[in-house]
């Protein structure tokens, strides 16, 4: 599977994993504060058209009886109606006819002079004495219900935190279908008002305009004592709002009485602020789309890049909120930003994985490199320069055999096979060599059973000499990595059939190749890199001031680009960690020093390499790390480069700190001479910078 099969492929599992959350719930409670966010930042007071009749507590206590007579219900009417109200709807439901039919008669010619009234409906739960639970649904007693203006559902609903905030458009209660109560009398004012909302409208409840209702106690309407002006040309709703009453719920301001909510709903439906729900189809189609774009943008960048393409992408999701919200669309935000928190993290361990496969090879490559130069005869090579890199090849991937074939004219049979390493002539098709020697790319194909063949073209920049034959072992696999091994040594071997200088071309490619290890830890930590490299320009000044001779130099260049390599181990979060370690996390950054030794101890770098890699943290009165040497016992190659490794980590940035002045480092290197360093290599150093 190739690399942008696998991204996408990944990206759209964790779309899956998002939706999967998200349909069973886990993100709701999240969604549900956001949109009381959006609520808050839209909600606005403004002026009302509804005025408020509350049974509050002192009504309850002045009329000393629950329920009431429902001619009081009758005369509050008549009062309201009288002061020029456009419209009343009633929170109080009036299920079956009272003891007194005289009551009941007051209450309905009430309702049917007093102009537009609108009665709620409503369903009830009750446990039976079994414990069954039924629902009924609760409508004004007939004679009631057929003098009513309309009908409107009261019925609230509970989002999954036990919050109410919005109300479906339409409320099924039996075998009907009615809209709530706020609408109702909304479009009594409205007629232009919609009478049926698109699948999955609701009704949310903006909050910001029940502070400028006016509220006037039942008692004082039934009395008359009130300014008939605070009903003209309103709505009134006539609701409990005495804690007696128990019509309280939780809202995102605070729990209210039920009336005030349907207050909320009325004014809602009149300033037309509905917002339509995006649905579940459409956010598990939006969680696709956004996670195929951002997985691919993530994948290619590093942490840094990475934050910034998922801060950015924030924004986007921030701004397309407002809009929509403002566009009376209730988009689902929560599941999209889940996306991007998980996407982050599994890219990034993904992008560590390659770096880590990609400095693998640089390891296999640059192995491989240094035996080549020190590598004189191996079974099979005979004295045949040629044959050098193939023996290490064959080695290094565990191929059954390998061979070269140079062109040495144009047309069938121009081909020579110069070297043969693992057996006999081999049955390479010359063809197919050809193929791969025309286009310069490489051809692979499936021998008999599951071993394949693979032909690698020879180039060098300026002409192709001939073509790499490889037939794989039972355990050659074949992977991407071991194709760019065999191009590597291809490479390598091109150069050696066209110049006879070996020597030098060898010494470039193991420089290039150390450099290689180095520049991939910038993949973690471009400090890290950036600190091997400035390295270099102390080493060459205080090598040559310590009297060492130019190889011995060259072993200190080597140490300097290598000797962090071990931080490749360390968690990017503690390497590029701004404030100070905890314990944990510097015990963990000071495993380096051995990590760096286990990389490249069985590599053939000279043996002062490996102990500048391994040593550079250990202090001249014993109590550095690993292994706590002392004085004499640090080699004297150690000893010269620790001092340019502390010097140039206090001149350069950090991530945790400033860098210091020249003069304060100088400073510090004198002060821990014969504790850190050793005392007269200090004094050397500092008549140097």
């Amino acid at each position: 599977m190739s690399e942008r099969s696998r991204t996408f492929l990944i990206s759209l599992l964790i779309a899956a994993l998002v939706i999967i959350l998200s349909l069973s719930g886990w993100l709701e409670r999240l969604e549900l504060l956001l949109i009381d966010l959006r609520m808050r930042v839209f909600s606005r007071a403004q002026a009302t058209s509804v005025a408020l009749v509350a049974m509050d507590q002192n009504s309850m206590k002045e009329l000393g009886v629950w329920p009431i007579p429902r001619n009081y219900h009758g005369d509050v009417l008549r009062n309201i109606h009288g002061s020029g109200a456009r419209a009343v709807l009633m929170d109080f439901n009036f299920a079956t006819p009272s003891q007194d039919p005289g009551e009941d008669a007051r209450l309905v010619r009430a309702v049917s002079d007093s102009g537009p009234v609108v009665l709620p409906v409503q369903m009830e739960e009750r446990q039976t004495v079994e414990g069954a639970l039924v629902r009924n649904v609760v409508l004004p007693f007939p004679e009631l219900e057929e003098v009513a203006t309309a009908l409107g559902a009261t019925t609230l609903t509970l989002d999954r935190d036990d919050v109410v905030r919005r109300m479906p458009s339409a409320v099924a209660l039996g075998d009907r279908v009615f809209q709530p109560l706020g609408v109702v009398g909304a479009r009594l004012i409205d007629p232009s008002l919609p009478t049926g909302f698109p699948r999955g409208a609701c009704i949310n409840m903006s909050f910001g305009t029940l502070q400028s209702i006016p509220v006037v106690p039942f008692i004082d309407v039934l009395r008359g004592d009130f300014d008939g002006d605070v009903f003209r040309d309103r709505i009134v709703l006539i609701g409990a709002t005495s804690e007696d009453l128990h019509d309280f719920w939780m809202t995102s301001i605070g729990v209210i009485p039920g009336v005030y909510i349907q207050a909320a709903v009325l004014e809602t439906a009149l300033n037309r602020s509905w917002y339509l729900s995006q649905g579940k189809g459409s956010s598990a189609l939006a969680v696709v789309v956004a996670s195929l774009i951002l997985g691919p943008l993530l994948g290619r960048a590093g942490w840094r890049a990475g934050s910034a393409v998922l801060t950015g992408y924030l924004a986007l999701l921030v701004l397309a909120s407002l809009i929509s919200f403002r566009g009376a669309l209730l988009m689902d935000m929560m599941p999209l930003i889940a996306l991007g928190v998980i996407q982050l993290p599994v890219q990034m361990g993904l992008h560590a994985r390659k770096t880590e496969q990609v400095l693998e090879l640089e390891r296999r490559k640059t192995s491989a490199i240094l035996q080549m130069s020190d590598l004189r005869e191996a079974e099979g090579a005979g004295r045949d320069p040629f044959a050098v890199p193939l023996v290490l090849l064959r080695q290094t991937l565990d191929l059954d055999r390998i061979s070269l074939f140079l062109r040495e004219e144009e047309g069938p049979g121009g081909w020579s096979e110069k070297v043969v390493i693992g057996g006999d002539k081999t049955g390479a098709d010359e063809k197919v060599l050809g193929q791969a020697f025309e286009e310069g790319e490489v051809v692979r194909l499936a021998r008999e059973g599951t071993r394949p063949v693979v032909y690698v073209p020879l180039m060098t920049v300026r002409k192709t000499v001939g073509v790499l034959y490889a037939e794989g072992s039972p355990s050659f696999q074949g992977s991407e990595e071991d194709i760019a091994l065999l191009l590597s040594f291809a490479t390598i071997t091109a150069y050696f059939l066209e110049s006879s200088e070996l020597d030098e071309r060898v010494k470039s490619l193991y420089v290039n190749s150390i450099k290689a290890i180095t520049k991939a830890l910038d993949s973690k930590d471009h400090y890290t890199s950036a600190h091997s490299e400035l390295s270099l320009d102390y080493v060459e000044k205080f090598g040559r001031a310590c009297g060492l001779a130019k190889e011995q130099i060259e072993v200190l260049h080597v140490g300097a680009l290598l000797h962090d390599i071990g931080k490749i181990g360390v968690p990017d979060n503690i390497l590029t960690k701004a404030g100070k370690l905890t314990g944990e996390e510097y015990s963990k950054i000071k495993e380096h020093a051995l990590t760096g030794y286990e990389i490249i101890k069985d590599m053939p770098f000279p043996e002062e390499v490996k102990l500048i890699v391994r040593g550079h943290h250990e202090r001249f009165d014993g109590t550095g790390y690993p292994d706590g040497l002392k004085g004499e016992q640090i080699h004297p190659r150690v000893r010269v480069f620790s001092i340019i490794d502390v010097f140039e980590t206090m001149i350069g940035q950090r991530p945790y700190r400033k860098a210091v002045s020249l003069q304060e480092a100088k400073g510090e290197i004198e002060r821990h001479a014969g504790t850190q360093f050793d005392p007269e290599l200090v004094r050397i150093f500092l008549a140097l910078v």
